[in-house]
């Protein structure tokens, strides 16, 4: 027997789709639990900016017959930005540290950081700062969609961020590359022991050739990456040939799949 504990909502936001889920929340003897009730994949139109996605969004919650309690938001790595910025014994607070991570932002990518919101995330004292940027707008648009609709935004996520820490456990004892993709988007980092040494975003089709996109970033990058492991988030894609690599040791992060899952879904359910 189990207690109902009302409905929730998990958003995947991309640029040309939508994943939409609505879950139940139950309580029973053994915990709390949640099962999805519907799954809808949803096209944007005008698949080109984030206001098309927002303009998405709102039609498939005017559509819902009812509304749920609280809703989760993973967005897509093509509407963020990230660096990893070393660390400086100069800071002292969060204050200094957004100073600090603004100005870096902004003589990475050559725009101004003032119009993005920057969530910063050190793993110990001393270690360097990853960090994710995202358009004030978009947040903005979201915060404003959900309380239109009396929904409870419960958080916002980089898929990036909800997938590394999905899989986090696999990783903390490893040292190589790690491999986000999404149909068009690639984020290519390195840890050791499971912390960033560095990250970067490229835009890519497939992953026909990361063999080749390894070994140009491991010339390029700035920080010692002598590691030939590799580590693949792509729950969309078979990566089965890209193992005959004579360099590189392909392996495929596995997201931890309930009766539920579908990997057109993996965004969604993956926060």
């Amino acid at each position: 027997m189990s207690l109902s504990l009302g409905k929730a909502l998990r958003v995947g936001l991309c640029l040309d789709h939508l994943q939409l889920l609505q879950m139940t929340r139950e309580l029973s003897l053994s915990g709390i639990s949640s099962r999805v009730l519907e799954k809808k994949l949803i096209p944007c139109l005008g698949a080109t900016q984030s206001g098309s996605a927002l303009q998405t969004l709102e039609a498939a919650l005017s559509a819902l017959p009812e509304k749920p309690g609280s809703a989760s938001v993973i967005l897509s790595n093509q509407f963020l930005r990230y660096a990893v910025i070393p660390w400086s014994d100069s800071l002292s607070g969060e204050a200094e540290q957004q100073v600090y991570a603004k100005h870096y932002f902004g003589q990475l990518y050559g725009v101004p950081a003032e119009t993005w919101e920057l969530r910063l995330f050190q793993e110990h004292p001393g270690a360097a700062l990853f960090v994710s940027a995202i358009e004030k707008s978009l947040l903005q648009g979201l915060r404003e969609l959900f309380a239109a609709h009396k929904v409870k935004l419960a958080s916002v996520q980089p898929y990036l961020v909800a997938a590394y820490n999905h899989c986090h456990a696999s990783l903390q004892h490893q040292q190589g590359w790690l491999v986000f993709f999404e149909a068009g988007s690639l984020c290519l980092g390195y840890v050791v022991d499971g912390h960033w040494r560095g990250i970067r975003s490229l835009k890519v089709g497939n992953l026909d050739k990361l063999s080749e996109i390894l070994d140009r970033e491991s010339y390029l990058c700035e920080y010692d990456a002598p590691s030939a492991e590799v580590y693949v988030w792509a729950p969309e894609y078979r990566i089965e040939t890209m193992n005959k690599s004579v360099r590189w040791k392909i392996h495929r992060l596995e997201m931890q799949a309930g009766p539920d899952y579908e990997a057109r879904f993996a965004m969604a359910l993956c926060g």
